[in-house]
C-alpha cells in the first residue's frame, strides 16, 4: 500500500470526540464584511497591470482538463493512513478481539477507502444484505462475520438496514453478537447520519469509533495543489477574478520576494467552513469555481509540455459569485422526509424509497424531479443521493426544522 508521508498528513483518523468542524475565522469574516461594505460605497480603482478578470472575460474549463486539474482522490492514501492507525491500536493489545467503527461523512469516500484497505490486507469484504434479506431478517448474512480466523470489513453499514418496522433486526443482532463476543474481528464503515440514527433506535453498546479529521483551509490548500500537480510538472497559479489575489497561498514553490506581501483570498477559508471540512463537497465546489481565459487554451498538453518556468493561471470566482442550489419555495413536508431518508441511508433506489416511505409512486417521482431540478439530489448507479453541492443547505435546513442530524 502506498506510503507517502507528506500526503498522509492530510488524512488523520481521530476519535469522534476530537472531530472539529472548520469555522470561518473571525479575522476573515470581519475583513470580508468591511471589504464588501467599502466596495459598495466606492468604485475600486484598478491599477494598470492588475491581474483582474470579470466573469464575462472567462470561460468554463473543459471537463476533460478539469478532471486532471481536480481529479478524484486516490483512496490508497487515506487507506494507508487508516492502516497505520489500526496497527497502532492493535499493537497495543495484540491478543484482544476487536471491532472498530470507522465513521465517514456524506461524500467523504469512507466506504471506498475501507474497500481499498480490505483488498490491500486481503480481508474479506462483507457486502450489504439485499433489501429482501433485511426485511425478511435473513440471519445468514450475519454468519459471514462469525469466522474467527480472518478479520472482515463491512464498508457501508448504512446499506445494512432500512427505516422500516422490519428493517433494523439484522443490525441489532450484529451489535448484540459483537458485544457477546460471538463475532470475529472486524471493521465496520458507517455513515455519520446512519450512526446518529442507530444510536437513537438501537439500544445496544456500539464499538469504539474513528473518523478522518475535517479538511480545514490549510489542508484544502495543500490538497488542491497536490491534486493539480499530480499530473502536470508546470506550476499552476490559482487567482481570484475580482482582485487577482492568490487563492492558494501554500504554493509548491517558494513565493518570490517581490510577492511576499501579496494578499491571499479568503475563498478557501469560506469553502472549508461551508463544506464542513468534507473533502468531496469542497472538491465539488472548487471545481465549480474554476475558470480560464478564452484566448488561452488550457489543455492536458499545455499543462504538461509547456516549459516549467512558464506559469499557467487558473481563475477562481469570488465566493459570493459562486452559485449554490436552493431549496424549493415552499418545500413540502414530504420533500423534507424524502431528503432525510436519503441521508439516513446515504442514498436509496426509487424502488426502496417506495417501500419505506408512505407516499404514492407518483408523488415520489414528482419529488425526485423537483429536487433533481433544484440540484439538491443526483442519481448514480441507480441510487439517489443528496448532491455534494446541495448537502450544506439540506443539512442546515433539516437541522433547523428539528430533524435528527449527524453531530458533524
Amino acid at each position: 500500500m502506498e506510503q507517502i508521508e507528506q500526503k498522509q498528513q492530510l488524512w488523520r483518523y481521530v476519535p469522534l470526540s476530537d472531530y472539529t468542524v472548520p469555522q470561518a475565522t473571525m479575522s476573515r469574516t470581519i475583513k470580508g464584511g468591511i471589504r464588501g461594505m467599502w466596495q459598495r460605497i466606492r468604485v475600486a480603482k484598478k491599477k494598470p497591470g492588475d491581474p483582474q478578470k470579470t466573469e464575462s472575460d472567462l470561460q468554463h474549463i473543459p471537463n476533460v482538463v478539469l478532471e486532471n486539474i481536480t481529479p478524484n482522490p486516490d483512496r490508497q492514501l487515506p487507506a494507508g493512513f487508516l492502516k497505520t492507525s489500526l496497527d497502532e491500536r492493535l499493537g497495543a493489545k495484540p491478543n484482544e478481539k476487536f471491532t472498530l467503527l470507522v465513521v465517514g461523512l456524506p461524500h467523504s469516500g469512507n466506504a471506498e477507502t475501507l474497500t481499498v484497505l480490505a483488498r490491500a490486507l486481503n480481508w474479506p469484504l462483507i457486502p450489504a444484505p439485499s433489501a429482501e434479506q433485511i426485511l425478511s431478517r435473513d440471519t445468514n448474512w450475519l454468519k459471514q462475520m462469525e469466522k474467527p480466523d480472518t478479520p472482515w470489513v463491512v464498508p457501508a453499514l448504512e446499506k445494512c438496514y432500512l427505516r422500516h418496522v422490519h428493517g433494523l433486526a439484522l443490525v441489532r443482532q450484529m451489535f448484540e453478537k459483537i458485544n457477546t463476543g460471538a463475532m470475529g474481528n472486524g471493521i465496520i464503515g458507517c455513515d455519520s447520519w446512519a450512526l446518529a440514527y442507530l444510536k437513537h433506535v438501537v439500544p445496544v453498546r456500539l464499538p469504539d469509533a474513528l473518523i478522518a479529521e475535517a479538511f480545514d483551509d490549510h489542508k484544502l490548500c495543500r490538497w488542491f495543489y497536490q491534486l493539480a500537480s499530480g499530473r502536470f510538472r508546470k506550476p499552476i497559479h490559482f487567482r481570484q477574478t475580482d482582485k487577482g489575489e492568490f487563492v492558494l497561498p501554500c504554493e509548491p514553490e517558494p513565493v518570490e520576494p517581490d510577492k511576499a506581501g501579496t494578499k491571499t483570498s479568503a475563498f478557501i477559508n469560506q469553502l472549508a467552513a461551508y463544506s464542513r471540512g468534507i473533502p468531496g463537497i469542497a472538491l465539488c465546489l472548487w471545481r465549480k469555481a474554476l475558470r480560464k481565459e478564452p484566448d488561452k487554451t488550457v489543455t492536458d498538453k499545455t499543462l504538461s509540455e509547456t516549459p516549467s518556468d512558464i506559469k499557467t493561471t487558473i481563475w477562481v470566482l469570488p465566493w459570493n459569485k459562486l452559485e449554490h442550489p436552493t431549496l424549493p419555495c415552499p418545500i413540502s413536508p414530504e420533500s423534507s422526509i424524502f431528503l432525510h431518508s436519503l441521508l439516513l441511508h446515504n442514498g436509496l433506489s426509487q424502488s426502496i424509497l417506495a417501500e419505506i416511505l408512505p407516499f404514492s409512486s407518483n408523488l415520489i417521482t414528482r419529488i425526485l424531479l423537483v429536487l433533481k431540478d433544484a440540484g439538491l439530489i443526483e442519481e448514480n448507479d441507480g441510487l439517489w443521493k443528496v448532491s455534494p453541492s446541495g448537502y450544506p443547505i439540506v443539512r442546515s435546513y433539516l437541522n433547523g426544522e428539528g430533524y435528527l442530524t449527524d453531530q458533524f
